[in-house]
């Protein structure tokens, strides 16, 4: 037993000089062996098929047993057992698939091949080899594997010649390591939610899992065991029915297999576009789409299938399938509904309806690119295409109260009332302003805001205001609020202006009498 541990530990130290590059003969030298005994133990190792690095992790009761199979390339149940080896390594990416279920299926097919042990043996062996170029024990489906490179690309602003550098993104799918790479303007938020929507539908599915880094648009607060994840990732996981799992801090080995492809994207892609010039995003985006294609269809190292193989024939039909429409990046206001039945948001300076029972109450505004959804106790109570019209009003005829006047002191009556009791003009004006709007509700504000002018300005100010923009057929706070401030109600109107000072005659003018007695 001594001597069988005595001559383990010289074969690993054969290895290690193997493996460091040394000749037999040198090793022969250093360890003081016969070199013909140095001969005959490489010979044996490189029967094995396994790399030097490989039979270095193995433990000296599996590198005893290994070695004492070296007669295995002769031997007729392993050449069969040898052929199965890809289509067995492909069935354990399958979930509920193990070893001995495979075992089963192999004695079914072989009765004389080999018992369990020895079958788990050399499939485990030959699955390290490859895993020197390629190692893979994700599910098929399981998880999307995100991050950003750290080397850019770039492209040219034509009207500049400014360099505009980009973030790189990749993903892969962790079970057939199908990869998707785009560049993007930046790692905010609605890039990164962006770049994401256009991997899953890449991919035509989503994972049960998309494992993410701890970047600040994914995760608020960070943590070894619960981070906390910002609401847009938190909304875009329910809206994929994805689970979103950011890594441990300074732990990348959370997400080796995307670091991985992190290092063939720069061979593969990065490499093959050095000097060539960019002048957009898109002209880039498309250079690397036709570089990806090239890179998925690529045949694994010693292998006769490509990632898109893999995709196509088993991981496709394992991915959940995707919503309808793209999740869009939301924000997030909080509101008091006005006395007008309408939220004010104030990116848009628009005013969006709400039922009129919610009056008064504090509701929240969650709002995207195309949509504002308004809240009341965690409970939708609106939704409205996203409107930018300055000033402007969005509203659904339901949400207005049947008799318009839901507020005593708020109702169209009571501020024509008011606009006549100053003058007629006045009151004539309020009551064009109150009738240009589709609901009477909606000019509310407007009339309260002229009320708020006339306290400001003398009533001869506000009135002669109120003239001109009639004249001009311009009704609205806004455009009286404008004339006041520029003092603009004073100014004569061009047809008073001719009517008062009509163009005299002047020695300056050489009339028609002139051009006569030129001909």
């Amino acid at each position: 037993m001594a001597n069988k541990r005595i001559e383990i530990i010289m074969i690993r130290q054969i290895i290690q000089l193997k493996k460091n590059g040394l000749s037999n003969r040198k090793i022969s030298e250093q360890l003081n062996i016969h070199r013909n005994s140095v001969n005959s133990y490489v010979t044996q190792l490189k029967r094995l098929e396994s790399s030097f690095e490989v039979l270095l992790k193995l433990s000296d009761k599996e590198l005893d047993v290994t070695l004492n199979t070296t007669n295995k390339t002769t031997d007729s149940r392993y050449k069969v057992l040898k052929d199965l080896f890809p289509s067995y390594e492909k069935e354990l990416k399958k979930t509920g698939c193990t070893y001995q279920v495979l075992w089963y299926r192999y004695k079914k097919s072989y009765p004389e091949g080999y018992g369990y042990t020895r079958f788990k043996h050399h499939l485990q062996t030959w699955q390290q080899k490859q895993e020197v170029s390629m190692h893979i024990d994700h599910k098929m489906g399981d998880k999307i594997f995100v991050d950003f490179t750290g080397k850019k690309l770039s492209y040219i602003d034509k009207s500049t010649g400014e360099i505009i550098e980009l973030e790189v993104f990749v993903a892969l799918l962790g079970g057939s390591q199908y990869t998707f790479v785009a560049a993007v303007e930046s790692q905010k938020c609605e890039d990164f939610i962006s770049v994401l929507n256009d991997c899953l539908h890449y991919f035509q599915g989503a994972s049960q899992a998309l494992v993410c880094d701890n970047l600040k648009s994914a995760v608020t607060k960070s943590s070894k065991y619960e981070p906390l994840l910002n609401k847009n990732m938190g909304a875009f996981g329910l809206h994929y029915d994805t689970v979103i799992l950011p890594t441990r801090a300074y732990k990348p080995q959370d997400k080796s297999l995307v670091e991985g492809a992190v290092k063939l994207v720069y061979q593969r892609i990065f490499y093959p576009l050095e000097g060539i010039q960019f002048f957009s995003l898109t002209s880039l985006n498309q250079a690397i789409k036709e570089k990806l294609i090239l890179y998925n269809q690529a045949l694994f190292q010693n292998r006769d299938y490509s990632r898109k193989d893999l995709f196509e024939k088993q991981e496709r039909a394992c991915l959940k399938p995707l919503p309808i429409g793209l999740y869009q990046v939301k924000y997030y206001k909080r509101a008091k509904v006005q006395k007008n039945s309408h939220v004010w948001l104030g990116e848009d300076s628009h005013y969006y309806s709400v039922p009129y029972s919610y009056v008064g109450k504090q509701v929240g505004l969650h709002y995207s690119k195309t949509m504002v959804e308004v809240y009341y106790n965690h409970e939708r109570i609106s939704s409205h295409s996203r409107n930018k019209i300055i000033g402007g009003y969005t509203t659904q005829k339901n949400h207005m109260p049947t008799t318009h006047q839901f507020v005593q002191s708020w109702n169209a009556e009571f501020f024509i009332n008011w606009g006549k009791g100053k003058s007629n003009h006045i009151g004539t004006y309020i009551e064009r302003v109150i009738k240009r709007k589709p609901y009477p509700e909606q000019a509310y504000k407007s009339c309260v805001g002229l009320q708020q002018l006339y306290k400001q300005y003398s009533q001869e100010q506000f009135e002669k205001a109120c003239q001109r923009a009639t004249e001009y057929e311009r009704f609205g706070y806004l455009v009286i609020k404008n004339i006041l401030e520029k003092g603009l109600e004073n100014i004569l109107l061009e047809e008073e202006q001719l009517a008062l000072d009509p163009i005299q005659n002047h020695k300056n003018i050489r009339g028609s009498d002139y051009y006569k007695s030129t001909l």
